[in-house]
């Protein structure tokens, strides 16, 4: 239902195919719409890590930032929204519609070494960027000097 900032192992990504994907989305897509919210797709994510932050990148391509929201719930970060779909004109069928239109709802839980009044977000060229910094103080990095 949630998914939680982890690292991976280097290259497991990498076997993931396509239909395994879609299999995914689907499954995720039908979790959501047995809750309160209906969810019509599940946009794609990246979640990437270095020293001092964390970032989620989500792919919504044709969104405008006002119809996106981000919400965070105590460990609990949820990101939001909808688009309508594309006119078509009144005598138009549509033959293949691929763009995902409608609701959407992707949920992650924060780790607990981040700083949460400095989380910040900008959607640009259809990709959703929200950068999760780690608060310094809770890092764990000292040197220990050997006797």
């Amino acid at each position: 239902k949630h998914m939680t900032l982890l690292k991976l192992r280097p290259g497991t990504t990498r076997t993931f195919n396509h239909g395994f994907n879609e299999a995914l989305n689907e499954l995720l897509k039908e979790s959501k719409a047995s809750a309160s919210n209906k969810v019509d797709f599940v946009p794609r994510a990246n979640i990437l890590e270095n020293e001092q932050e964390f970032e989620i990148q989500l792919e919504l391509a044709g969104f405008n930032k006002k119809d996106v929201n981000l919400k965070i719930d105590k460990d609990l970060l949820t990101i939001s929204g909808s688009r309508k779909s594309a006119e078509t004109k009144e005598k138009s069928s549509v033959h293949l519609r691929q763009i995902n239109e409608g609701s959407f709802e992707r949920s992650f839980y924060l780790p607990d070494d981040i700083v949460v009044d400095k989380i910040s977000a900008k959607l640009e060229d259809g990709v959703l960027n929200v950068r999760i910094p780690k608060d310094e103080k809770k890092l764990l990095k000292k040197s220990v000097s050997i006797d």
